[in-house]
């Protein structure tokens, strides 16, 4: 990440303060979270400013000399690899940060930098996008972003990704699908209480005898204790409700999970019972994400959700390859979609 100024050290840092301070309480309320944060850095709010359309692009190490045919110039690449961008693109439009969080942080961080600033409308792209619009055909996926530049816009959202996947329910509950481990409400919050209660009755119908150990390696026959600990601290710090990617990050943390396949059928099994009214409503109204996270959005779809839910969201993204990534490719057309 490239620093200006003291300010943006100071801007920065209260960022990462608050973040560290979600992760650390664990609630979906964000309450604790400053109503007026501060960008993390200042160079994209000049590039940026007072756009109609800006692209925004996520790159690693990726060749980007296909966006030199944009029909505007108004663009932002966002460098986590090499030097070689520089040969394609001026580099007053690149900026410099660190590698992580998938394209799904990038895109993030973009919205954080430029919350009060934003254009009218945002075009986010990887910075390969052949594969994920026209596969293997160059041709194609450049005149589709051109047409989607130019054309007049009636909408607020629209993936430019050609490959549509539908969601499933089971996506909602499988850890593979990144989906547990993103912090986007989905449904209504379940009582904690009720879910102890879910966890005991689980572990009791489905092995209740099986030898387990902790963390110092001392065997019990209590699988599941762990967990039920942490729920219980959550009730000790006043909080009621918990949410799926709540519970699914207690479980990743919890020695009986990591060491037994018992572990992950129990958290499957619990986080089916979530409540999910509000996605699978989109889910049964044929609800399909586009591949590789290609996509237009009006401002006022991403400034419906306050500076915190932002804030909240980019915590699960400061790793190089966190599963969140994996769960809001599949979610940024339900965030921009739905109102």
């Amino acid at each position: 990440m490239t620093i200006i100024n003291s300010s943006n050290i100071e801007n920065e840092t209260q960022i990462k303060l608050e973040i560290e301070s979600q992760t650390r309480t664990n609630e979906e309320s964000n309450e604790e979270v400053q109503k007026e944060s501060l960008p993390l850095t200042d160079e994209s709010n000049e590039i940026s400013k007072k756009k109609e359309l800006l692209v925004v692009i996520s790159r690693f190490n990726e060749d980007v000399s296909l966006f030199k045919k944009l029909e505007t110039e108004d663009i932002i690449v966002y460098n986590k690899g090499n030097d070689g961008v520089k040969k394609h693109i001026d580099e007053s439009k690149i900026i410099k940060c660190d590698n992580l969080g998938r394209e799904g942080g990038t895109y993030i961080k973009h919205i954080l930098d430029n919350y009060d600033n934003l254009s009218t409308y945002t075009i986010f792209t990887q910075g390969n996008p052949v594969d994920h619009v026209y596969n293997e055909d160059k041709e194609k996926t450049i005149n589709r972003f051109n047409e989607i530049i130019n054309e007049e816009k009636d909408y607020k959202f629209k993936y430019i990704s050609t490959h549509m996947i539908p969601l499933s329910r089971s996506d909602l509950s499988e850890y593979g699908s990144g989906i547990p481990m993103t912090p986007v409400p989905l449904g209504n919050a379940k009582d904690i209480n009720e879910l102890i209660d879910e966890v005991k009755k689980w572990v009791e119908e489905n092995c209740p005898d099986e030898e387990c150990i902790n963390p110092a390696f001392v065997p019990h026959n209590n699988p599941g204790r762990g967990i039920v600990r942490e729920l219980e601290k959550l009730l000790d710090y006043g909080k009621e409700t918990i949410f799926p990617y709540e519970f699914t990050e207690i479980c990743v943390k919890d020695f009986w999970y990591l060491t037994s396949p018992n572990g992950n059928k129990m958290r499957i099994a619990l986080t089916s019972n979530f409540n999910y009214d509000k996605i699978m409503t989109c889910i049964e109204n044929g609800y399909s994400y586009g591949f590789g996270a290609i996509f237009i959005v009006h401002k006022s779809q991403i400034l419906k959700y306050p500076k915190k839910f932002w804030i909240k969201l980019y915590s699960a993204f400061q790793e190089l390859q966190p599963s969140a990534g994996l769960g809001m490719e599949k979610l940024w057309g339900y965030l921009f979609e739905s109102d």
